[in-house]
């Protein structure tokens, strides 16, 4: 090999890398709940390509920690779970009021 070719290996490597593993990166940005299962899916299925695209896409979907806190900051009128704004429960909750503080959700 001549020196030219081994600048070439040593350029283009790091852009392969970085797009094989971009579902991860992606997922792993996104704070994705998942990041750790679409990491291992795009290391060991991701030279497939399909696997690789099932990665991209799942790494994309809305499961978010950061969602799930935001749906325990929706009022309770526009959140179908009726989680409690003080405690977060929603197991306790019975018709209008959260059985662990009893706050009412009229």
């Amino acid at each position: 090999m001549n020196n030219s070719s081994d600048i070439g290996v040593l350029i283009l490597l790091p852009i392969v890398l970085l797009l094989y593993f971009l579902p991860s990166l992606i997922a792993s940005k996104r704070k994705h709940l998942n990041a750790t299962s679409i990491t291992l899916t795009n290391f060991l299925l991701g030279w497939t390509f399909l696997g690789w695209v099932i990665a991209l896409i799942w790494s994309f979907s809305n499961n978010r920690a950061d969602q799930q806190k935001l749906d325990k900051k929706i009022p309770n009128s526009l959140n179908p779970n009726k989680y409690c704004s003080n405690c977060g429960d929603n197991a306790g909750i019975s018709d209008k009021y959260c059985g662990s503080c009893g706050e009412s959700f009229d």
